[in-house]
């Protein structure tokens, strides 16, 4: 059975507390960038050459960072959090025992960097809301009797909004979600035992939505746009 936090309500759940406020990109390593491209492309993500690799968009800016190696690993996943508030994360790392480390050389090293309780990179960075202040609208047209609806959008292209959320493993979902509640000020959203569990940001209750499921080693299985 999945355990449901409390019902959120539509809005800011508290907009007071340190913590991240969205989730920005996350990087990965992959053996091919000729596929990465295809695949990506292949679904609107606007996919454009840079130093390191390849810089994959969406409409409301970049969501990831591929470069090439002999394997496929998760390099990083990076949050977004208010200017106001680096150096209370910094003093809230610190005084927890999290040491600073340097960035990716292929990255700048904007913000904070570290490493959660899986070896996992993470950074947090002073930048604006990457999630939405509102729920979106949707533009849903009525074909009239005798239309069919598909044929008028044969052709266009759907491209996605912005990163929504990441799934990636872990081999101790207790610890990881101890470790984003207490450092990144996350909170749990549902889960269920220790096989998966699912957090949110309390200062918007759709944004950063993260899933952390329980496997070793760890890994991005899911990214969701």
């Amino acid at each position: 059975m999945i355990k449901t936090a409390p019902e959120l309500s539509h809005g800011r759940e508290d907009s007071h507390v340190l913590a991240v406020h969205s989730l920005d990109h996350f990087a990965l390593a992959v053996p091919d960038l000729g596929v990465a491209e295809t695949f990506y492309t292949s679904f609107g993500l606007r996919v454009e050459n840079a130093a390191h690799g390849l810089q994959i968009s969406a409409a409301r800016g970049t969501t990831a960072l591929l470069r090439e190696a002999a394997r496929r690993q998760l390099e990083y996943i990076s949050f977004n959090i208010d200017a106001d508030d680096l150096k209370a994360f910094q003093h809230r790392l610190e005084a927890g025992g999290i040491a600073l480390v340097d960035s990716p050389r292929f990255i700048s090293a904007e913000g904070l960097w570290f490493r959660d309780p899986d070896g996992v990179l993470v950074q947090v960075a002073a930048r604006k809301r990457r999630a939405p202040n509102s729920k979106g609208t949707m533009d849903v047209r009525i074909a009239p009797e005798g239309v069919r609806r598909a044929e008028a959008d044969i052709g266009t292209t759907t491209v996605p909004r912005r990163l929504g959320h990441v799934l990636r493993f872990s081999p101790d979902v207790s610890r990881a979600v101890d470790f984003y509640e207490r450092f990144l000020g996350m909170r749990l959203s549902d889960r269920s035992g220790d096989i998966i569990a699912f957090m949110h940001s309390p200062q918007w209750q759709r944004s950063p939505r993260r899933g952390i499921r329980e496997i070793e080693p760890p890994g991005l299985p899911s990214r969701e746009f």
